[in-house]
């Protein structure tokens, strides 16, 4: 994101939205390789680290959960990064909140007190 500091500096947007696109493309790419390839053997791999049935039954489902949101994590990443590249540090702070808030709400939800 250096490279998107320097370009948008000098107010060649183009190829900031250049390198925006390759980043997110190349993590979506990278990142949704691995949700697809762990999404075929979850079991298999919760059973790596534990071997009682109910624990790999309930990873399952937890791995699956987990894999369908590493899809979404190269945009938020990137969106976050672009903003505070190109100056405009509220909005990538409000992206870092919403994210945290997603994040904290549902584990509120499903973590008893």
């Amino acid at each position: 994101m250096i490279f998107n500091v320097r370009n948008a500096s000098a107010k060649k947007y183009g190829r900031v939205r250049k390198g925006f696109y390759f980043t997110l493309t190349a993590g979506e790419v990278l990142l949704g390789a691995i949700a697809v390839a762990g999404m075929f053997f979850p079991a298999q791999l919760v059973a790596v680290f534990q071997k009682d049935p109910e624990v790999v039954a309930i990873g399952e489902v937890a791995l699956r959960v987990q894999l369908v949101a590493l899809f979404f994590q190269p945009m938020t990443v990137c969106a976050n990064m672009m903003f505070q590249s190109i100056w405009k540090n509220g909005r990538a702070t409000l992206l870092a909140m919403l994210r945290n808030l997603m994040y904290y709400s549902e584990k509120r939800l499903t973590v008893p007190v």
